[in-house]
């Protein structure tokens, strides 16, 4: 699996590198990327950026990538300011993973070698190219634990950006675990009962059930399979194209595509009816974007029944109440019948991470009851 992955270094225009700006390039192309792609593979794409225009100047493209990289690298070689600053920044928005390098003989000019901290030899790569490697492996394999000292200094500290960053200390994840499989289908099943149970008695049936990439797919695909199975109902994915821009999420070429094919299903004039499926419901913005765009694609009366599989901010349910099951009613009529007090209390969640993301797919996905209507 790809990651995100910064790096941090002069670009060597000052003293912290005898070779100048060579050394510099050396050191990044010879020992840094060889490194990390030993890991994660020759397509790997490993970012920087460096400071050619304006001496000082940290850019916001650089603390964006400080917040949103599963990994960075930092050379602290020649003791360049604005690196120990974005260093500083990395340890306060991160609890991990953050490696920090050193040429041999560098002072260390704050306690850190506790900490993941390489000292390697210019004039032996490969060593070090070792090194990075190792210590990358290392800190993938440790389920808890931080290489940051603000986080291991403030233990039950929080960093929440929502669509970019949430970080916590030790403690934290302690009391909100990884989600089991067992919690995560029994969520899934119980949006499967009540949905085929009203789909068996043909009182509800979208024209399309979508689900918002990249979990919200997941979700789509397995109710989809369980609920509408053997129908005309296409199970599609709606692209949320959140890292390369910041409004309009939904708003692309392909997405664009496949509304242009939904449309052309229904007469002039018929009023479409499309069931929405995201992971989570978090800051709501992501949920906000799609109803946005999916009404302006298909038009202000289109009917939208939207479906979270879980939210950790339940107060935000208010403002899609309209939407949710138990909240929808086509002329008065509420044909979800679903319990508000029942739908908050499955989706509700103190994990904190979804097993799929903490790499346990391997234990499985439970079988879907297919044939029980109960709620």
């Amino acid at each position: 699996m790809k990651k995100n992955i910064f790096v941090i270094m002069p670009f060597g225009s000052g003293n912290e590198y005898g070779g100048k700006q060579e050394e510099s390039e050396f050191i990044f192309e010879e020992i840094i990327v060889p490194g990390v792609r030993d890991i994660f593979g020759e397509d790997q794409i490993i970012d920087r950026e460096v400071g050619k225009s304006k001496s000082g100047l940290i850019t916001k493209s650089i603390v964006e990538h400080l917040a949103k990289a599963d990994i960075v690298i930092a050379d602290i070689t020649g003791h360049n300011p604005n690196v120990f600053l974005e260093l500083g920044m990395r340890y306060s928005l991160k609890n991990k993973i953050t490696i920090v390098l050193a040429q041999e003989n560098t002072v260390i000019p704050f306690d850190i070698k506790g900490y993941r901290l390489i000292l390697y030899n210019i004039f032996k790569p490969k060593i070090a190219r070792k090194q990075i490697s190792s210590f990358i492996r290392t800190s993938i394999d440790e389920k808890s634990g931080s290489d940051s000292i603000v986080f291991d200094t403030f233990k039950q500290m929080s960093v929440s950006i929502p669509d970019i960053l949430e970080s916590r200390g030790d403690e934290l994840n302690v009391k909100d675990p990884i989600m089991s499989w067992d919690e995560y289908m029994t969520k899934i099943q119980y949006i499967s009962n009540f949905l085929r149970r009203i789909v068996n008695e043909g009182k509800y049936v979208p024209d399309a059930v979508l689900g918002i990439s990249n979990g919200g797919m997941i979700v789509a695909d397995l109710i989809g399979k369980s609920v509408f199975a053997g129908t005309n109902t296409p199970i599609l994915s709606l692209w949320a194209q959140r890292y390369t821009t910041e409004q309009d999420y939904f708003k692309n070429a392909l997405n664009d595509a496949l509304f242009s094919a939904i449309k052309k299903t229904k007469f002039k004039d018929k009023i479409f009816r499309i069931l929405l499926f995201d992971d989570h419901l978090a800051s709501s913005n992501t949920a906000k974007q799609a109803f946005d765009y999916i009404k302006s694609m298909l038009g202000d009366k289109t009917k939208i029944v939207f479906i979270p599989l879980v939210s950790k901010r339940i107060k935000y349910l208010k403002v899609f109440k309209d939407y949710l099951p138990f909240g929808y009613n086509e002329n008065s009529i509420d044909i979800f019948q679903v319990a508000e007090d029942d739908f908050i209390k499955v989706i509700d969640t103190k994990a904190h991470y979804f097993p799929y993301l903490m790499k346990q797919v391997s234990e499985g996905l439970e079988h879907i009851d297919h044939t029980s209507d109960e709620n």
